[in-house]
């Protein structure tokens, strides 16, 4: 591994991208926060009448170029992007399923109600995470619309999927990307987005598993509540 795609993972590892020291760094923590959780995101005007019947790679493919058409509308303000982004997101990512492997074992201790409170604040926490990156790299976003998305393949193991793309910045970085999905109810939903071999969910869950270990479950809770203004 080179030393940009290093410091790439680093970042991801640490949560916060701080990656102002070059330009390729800037460029590939704005793919690494925007593209991956957002780049899929398929604005509801836009939306098949059956979405159902797309594969996931076909899902993913028609989401990258209208995610761009988002952030390139210039008749839409910096927060009205991000409020679609973040309604469309409650579609397309099964909050759920996330926080069930996040928490893992966890999970099984806690009951129907605190599962339901366990999913509405880790699922406003990644929007709340991501939604100050597309607020504080406006301009960098844009600029990604002359990036290049390859579509690796896809990988289909009912009820589970995988598809894989490499992102070409035009800075000359390229950045792995896999999302992982699962099918319910007949529909694709991203459960986890691996960028550079880092998992999201892992990422969280090991977070999470060491501020349990030092505490407890409930100091998870009170830190999430922070958080996100709770």
């Amino acid at each position: 591994m080179n030393e940009s795609s290093i410091v790439r993972v680093r970042a991801i590892k640490e949560g916060v991208m701080p990656c102002s020291t070059s330009v390729i760094c800037r460029k590939a923590a704005v793919s690494l926060t925007t593209l991956a959780l957002f780049a899929f995101l398929l604005l509801p005007t836009c939306r098949p009448a059956d979405a159902t019947a797309q594969g996931p790679m076909d899902l993913i493919k028609r989401t990258v170029e209208e995610a761009r058409t988002v952030f390139n509308d210039n008749s839409l303000g910096p927060e009205q992007k991000i409020e679609k982004l973040r309604e469309i997101a409650e579609q397309r990512f099964d909050f759920a399923e996330m926080s069930k492997r996040v928490l893992a074992g966890q999970w099984r201790k806690l009951s129907p109600k605190r599962r339901k409170e366990f999913v509405s604040l880790f699922s406003k926490l990644v929007e709340d995470v991501y939604s100050s990156k597309v607020r504080r790299y406006q301009k960098e976003i844009k600029e990604q619309a002359h990036d290049k998305v390859f579509y690796v393949d896809e990988r289909i193991d009912e009820p589970y999927a995988t598809v894989r793309t490499n992102i070409m910045t035009t800075a000359g970085a390229q950045v792995s990307v896999d999302y992982r999905l699962i099918r319910k109810g007949g529909e694709w939903l991203v459960y986890d987005v691996v960028v550079e071999g880092v998992s999201l969910i892992n990422n969280y869950r090991t977070q999470f598993r060491e501020i349990i270990g030092r505490g407890s479950y409930e100091d998870l809770l009170r830190r999430l509540k922070e958080k996100v203004g709770q």
